[in-house]
């Protein structure tokens, strides 16, 4: 879209240009100065710009609805924050949470839930009015068990091979290949670890929270003290981190961070105020270098004396390669 400036009756021509927006000046009768008149160019390109924001996201323009531009912006971001709300094991069900459903699948776009069930064998997942695709490992059908109960699950959609694509918690990532030609493969060093109870999370305070129970830990040098992750000599690279925390109170400023060293790398903020059971779910891909660390971090801005308890927290960090 260019810079449009008034239309000049002198020389029967609107300014263009770094200059156009100088060029504007409002009608002051006191000293006779007229206002600056719109060229044609100015609602046409405008109008021009958002009909082919509105119709790239899949929605047909109308006047009937005010709310199209706000409704393309939401579907062009690229990750959802998903309930499940699943009635089999081995098919997804996912209903985006507080956010405008996408009008239709796209490559690249990341889903998180926290999975209702374990699965038994090939599994779909479904998002919202969007058709169920499979889901894939290494871009195998999944095997049972390869997403859990009550874990923090993510996918990326893949649309040259129309399937959701599950970053493996149990296999490692393989090169691109033909899907017949991929083999299941050893471990990836992770770690899983979830929070017993809960936790208090004073006002205005960060808080790193604590993970009592640690559910698989098979990295060999790296460190992890139930609160922070420090990546030990030898296992560098590029890593999956994936952390959430609920407040089971009612709190306003609710928020979850998850930090590389004194970094904010992913975060979700409540900026009003959150009812009871309001939960946050962060994913972040990072290289993360030996020393770096990782923590999840909650806060909120409740006051003192109601302060905010965390609870039902989880964390997952996958080393993907080197």
């Amino acid at each position: 879209m260019e810079k449009i400036g008034p239309f000049d009756f002198a020389t029967n021509a609107p300014t263009y240009g770094n200059d156009a927006f100088a060029d504007w000046e409002n009608a002051d009768p006191a000293t006779s100065q007229e206002g600056s008149s719109p060229p044609a160019e100015f609602p046409v390109h405008v109008m021009s710009e958002l009909v082919h924001l509105i119709e790239q996201a899949g929605l047909v323009p109308g006047k009937g609805d005010l709310t199209q531009v706000f409704q393309a912006v939401r579907a062009f971001k690229d990750i959802y924050y998903c309930t499940d709300d699943s009635q089999a094991a081995d098919a997804v069900l996912l209903t985006t949470a507080s956010k405008g459903a996408p009008a239709a699948l796209r490559d690249g776009l990341v889903v998180v839930w926290r999975n209702k069930t374990t699965n038994t064998g090939p599994a779909t997942l479904k998002l919202d009015a969007t058709p169920a695709r499979g889901l894939t490992v290494d871009f195998a059908a999944m095997a049972a068990g390869e997403i859990v109960a009550n874990r923090l699950c993510f996918a990326v959609y893949d649309a040259d091979n129309t399937a959701w694509r599950v970053p493996s918690w149990a296999s490692q990532v393989q090169p691109e290949a033909s899907p017949a030609s991929v083999p299941r493969s050893p471990n990836l060093p992770q770690l899983e670890a979830v929070a017993d109870g809960s936790q208090l999370v004073p006002s205005n305070s960060e808080t790193a929270i604590a993970f009592q129970t640690t559910q698989k830990n098979n990295f060999v040098t790296s460190t992890w003290d139930g609160t922070t992750f420090t990546v030990g000599a030898g296992e560098a690279g590029a890593y999956t981190i994936v952390g959430g925390a609920r407040f089971n109170g009612t709190g306003t400023g609710l928020s979850t961070r998850i930090f590389r060293n004194a970094g904010i790398i992913a975060q979700m903020v409540l900026g009003g105020t959150g009812s009871a059971n309001h939960g946050h779910t962060l994913p972040a891909k990072r290289r993360l270098a030996v020393g770096d660390t990782i923590q999840i971090r909650s806060s909120q801005s409740t006051g003192g004396s109601q302060a905010a308890v965390a609870n039902e927290s989880s964390i997952s960090i996958t080393r993907d390669s080197v």
